[in-house]
């Protein structure tokens, strides 16, 4: 009895290995295509902010909306003299 419990346990951890395995394959692919799908928002963020041309905090800003931690408006402005909200 002992035996084929161990044999079970055995057999269940190989299976538990291998869907690890395999599904874990699909993760990476799904984190790549997130990645490239974040870096052409940004691209695009960074394409859209029009206004910023020879604005003081141009380098500054272009900087954080590569980083994705800011973004423009849907007009394709960044307004930078508004306040911040």
């Amino acid at each position: 009895m002992k035996f084929k419990t161990q044999k079970i346990l055995c057999l269940c951890l190989i299976l538990f290995k291998i869907l690890v395995l395999s599904f874990g394959n699909v993760t990476v692919l799904a984190a790549n295509n997130q990645e490239t799908n974040a870096v052409l928002v940004q691209a695009a963020n960074v394409v859209a902010a029009k206004d910023l041309n020879g604005h003081w905090a141009e380098k500054q800003i272009m900087g954080w909306m590569e980083k994705g931690f800011i973004k423009g408006y849907s007009d394709n402005t960044f307004k930078p003299n508004n306040t911040i909200t």
